[in-house]
C-alpha cells in the first residue's frame, strides 16, 4: 500500500517538473481527469489511488512512461523528443520551449544547470541578436534544410523579431540561474568555422554582413571571457552585475563534448540531450540523471578551471579564439 502511495507521489512530482510556473497542478489535473478540485486533491495527497484509466490519461498527456513510474529502478529509460520540423516545430518554437523550461527552473527555491557544451549554451547566443540571427538562419537552412531557404543567402534584414524578443527574455532569465559549464577548444571554434563556410560558399548576401557578424562575434567572445572572469552571467548592454559565484566555466582537453545538460531543481533532476544541433531529448529519470551528473562531475576533475581565479588558462583559451577570429577577418577583408 505504501509503495503505491509513493509511486503516485512520484508521478505528481514528475508532472510538477513539466508544468510551467504559472500552471496550477490541481487545476491542470482536474481538467485532464475531469474531476472536481476536491477529488483531485485527494489523489495528490495519496488519500485515493489513481485508476488505471486516469494513469493512462496522465501518461499520454505529459509523455510519461508508465513503466518508469511503476518501476523507477528499471534500466528502461524514456525521453520526450522535440525535433525541428519546418511545418510544426521551428526555431522560434524551440526557443519558446526553452524559455518555458528556464522560467520554471528560475522559480525553484534551489536550482543549478550542469552543462557539457559542444556548442555554447543557447542562452549565451541571445546576448547579441546578430549572433542568434546568424545561427537561426544556419540551422534552418543548412542543418535542417527548410525548403523556403533553398535560394536564400544570409542577411540581417531577414531576422525574426518575435524570436529575438523571446531570446532577450531567455537570456535575462538565464542570468538568474547558477550554472557550471564544460567547454572544449571546439565549442567556440565551431561558430567561426560556420561563418567561414558561409563566406566561402557565397551564402552571405554581401561582404558587410560577413564582417558585421565577425565584429559581433568578437564582442561576444570578450563578453563571455568577462563573465568567466567575474563568475556570473549578465546582459551585455547592462551593468556588469549578477549573482556572485553563480557561473563556473571549465575547459576539457580529454573529450569532445556532447550537448549534455543536467538540471537540478529542488531535490529533482532533469536531463537534456541535444542531438543534431537542436533536436532535444528530455527525461525526468532520476537514475539516468544521477549517472549523467556523476559522469560530468568526474570530467570536471580532469578539466581546467577558466573562470574565477583561472586567469592564465582563461586568457589562453579566449585569446586563441580571438586570434582565429582576426585571421578570418583578414581573409574576408582581402
Amino acid at each position: 500500500m505504501d509503495q503505491y502511495i509513493q509511486i503516485q507521489k512520484d508521478l505528481f512530482s514528475k508532472i510538477k517538473l513539466i508544468l510551467s510556473p504559472n500552471e496550477s497542478l490541481v487545476h491542470t489535473l482536474s481538467e485532464i481527469l475531469d474531476l472536481s478540485y476536491d477529488s483531485t486533491y485527494r489523489r495528490i495527497r495519496g488519500e485515493k489511488f489513481l485508476g488505471i484509466d486516469e494513469l493512462i490519461k496522465l501518461s499520454n498527456h505529459f509523455g510519461l512512461s508508465i513503466d518508469n513510474i511503476c518501476c523507477p529502478d528499471s534500466n528502461f529509460i524514456t525521453f520526450d523528443h522535440h525535433a525541428m520540423d519546418h511545418e510544426n516545430f521551428r526555431f522560434k518554437d524551440w526557443v519558446s520551449m526553452i524559455l518555458t523550461d528556464l522560467t520554471r527552473i528560475k522559480e525553484a527555491p534551489t536550482k543549478h544547470i550542469l552543462y557539457s557544451a559542444k556548442d555554447p549554451p543557447i542562452y549565451h547566443y541571445f546576448v547579441l541578436p546578430e549572433i542568434v540571427a546568424f545561427k537561426e538562419f544556419l540551422w534552418e537552412k543548412s542543418v535542417f534544410q527548410f525548403p523556403e531557404y533553398v535560394d536564400m543567402r544570409f542577411s540581417f534584414d531577414n531576422t525574426d523579431s518575435e524570436t529575438l524578443d523571446m531570446g532577450k527574455l531567455l537570456c535575462k532569465v538565464a542570468t538568474l540561474i547558477p550554472s557550471t559549464e564544460i567547454w572544449n577548444e571546439n565549442t567556440l571554434i565551431l561558430t567561426l568555422r560556420q561563418i567561414e563556410y558561409y563566406w566561402v560558399a557565397g551564402l552571405f548576401k554581401n561582404k558587410d554582413d560577413a564582417l558585421n557578424i565577425l565584429d559581433k562575434a568578437e564582442k561576444w567572445i570578450l563578453h563571455l571571457r568577462n563573465q568567466a572572469q567575474l563568475g556570473f552571467k549578465y546582459l551585455i548592454d547592462g551593468p556588469a552585475e549578477g549573482l556572485e559565484n553563480s557561473y563556473t566555466l571549465y575547459e576539457t582537453e580529454l573529450i569532445h563534448n556532447d550537448n549534455l545538460i543536467v538540471v537540478s531543481v529542488a531535490n529533482k533532476k532533469i536531463t537534456y540531450l541535444a542531438i543534431n544541433s537542436l533536436n532535444l531529448l528530455r527525461t525526468t529519470s532520476q537514475k539516468y540523471s544521477t549517472n549523467a551528473e556523476e559522469f560530468l562531475n568526474n570530467l570536471i576533475q580532469r578539466s581546467n578551471l577558466i573562470s574565477h581565479s583561472g586567469e592564465k588558462e582563461r586568457n589562453r583559451f579566449f585569446n586563441k579564439h580571438l586570434y582565429l577570429l582576426e585571421e578570418l577577418r583578414k581573409r574576408i577583408s582581402y
